[in-house]
């Protein structure tokens, strides 16, 4: 799946952008590049692990989440991804909870919290 959302972040990065006069732009070609999307990079944690870093969110919980989190992990080996920044992550992830409450997801699928 980690492959996929990298040829898929590749993929939309590589579209023309029309500017004016009809100008095409590439993604690249700006000085300033604004990404937002939900490509759903993911935490490389068990399930269990991911939810109890998660919920304690003490500073070694930080560092473990940040450490597995695929597109900190994908913007330290993919070229592609070298020059991205995100802000701080310093609230919990908030991927999946249960509908209506803050309770990680209790589903048969018991998806491992994300950001």
């Amino acid at each position: 799946m980690l492959i996929e959302r990298v040829l898929q972040f590749n993929e939309i990065t590589s579209y023309k952008l029309i500017g004016k006069r009809n100008q095409s732009y590439d993604y690249q070609s700006h000085v300033v590049q604004v990404f937002m999307g939900d490509l759903n990079f993911r935490l490389d944690l068990d399930y269990e692990m991911g939810k109890v870093a998660s919920i304690n969110f003490l500073e070694d919980d930080k560092h473990i989440l940040q450490k597995s989190d695929q597109l900190n992990k994908c913007r330290q080996t993919e070229e592609c991804m070298e020059n991205l920044m995100e802000g701080p992550l310093n609230f919990r992830p908030t991927y999946k909870y249960d509908e209506g409450c803050d309770v990680y997801d209790t589903s048969k699928k018991q998806r491992t919290p994300s950001w």
